[in-house]
């Protein structure tokens, strides 16, 4: 697996992270299944192949970096060979000693090589130092790749977000300080 360098970005990197892909191409879906009985309602998913591959675009407009970035907690950008391949951002909850991973975005032709784990572990770790104990963070149910991701990464499925898009939260317990 090659490996990347994670730092904190800067004011000159963010036009670059603006102008990367945020779209995903995915061929899969997770079904959701809900089932409601009498005291009790339970929630599957399944993993479904779609008849063709679709375009699914980024919840928010990635221009809006530009004046975003400076109000999350943290934004490490991903280089390899002094190239930026990707960003995350976090915002943190000190009540409840939580960080929030917002943005998770990887170069197209750089996905599947190791950088959005390469990143989440760093931004485990900054979480870790600022003594929070859970990383959260939100995955749209048309993004197989995602799912992938936090399942490799051993984190939990914490519930589902009834909404449009439907979407799950995952954590990570990053234990007690």
């Amino acid at each position: 697996m090659p490996s990347f360098e994670i730092r904190p970005a800067n004011t000159n990197d963010v036009a670059r992270l603006m102008a990367l892909d945020h779209s995903v191409l995915s061929d899969y879906v997770w079904q959701l299944e809900l089932r409601r009985d009498v005291g009790q309602t339970s929630a599957n998913f399944r993993e479904v192949r779609l008849p063709r591959s679709v375009v699914v675009a980024y919840p928010r407009n990635p221009l809006a970096l530009a004046e975003e970035w400076t109000r999350r907690d943290v934004v490490l950008a991903a280089l390899k060979d002094e190239t930026l391949v990707g960003y995350t951002c976090a915002t943190v909850e000190h009540t409840s000693a939580i960080a929030w991973v917002t943005d998770i975005v990887v170069a197209s032709d750089k996905r599947r090589q190791g950088v959005a784990s390469a990143l989440l572990a760093a931004i485990q770790a900054w979480a870790w130092k600022e003594a929070f104990t859970v990383l959260s963070l939100k995955c749209n149910r048309k993004i197989n790749l995602a799912f992938a991701l936090h399942r490799s990464l051993a984190m939990s499925s914490a519930g589902i977000m009834t909404n449009i898009t439907r979407l799950r939260m995952w954590l990570c317990s990053l234990g007690e300080h």
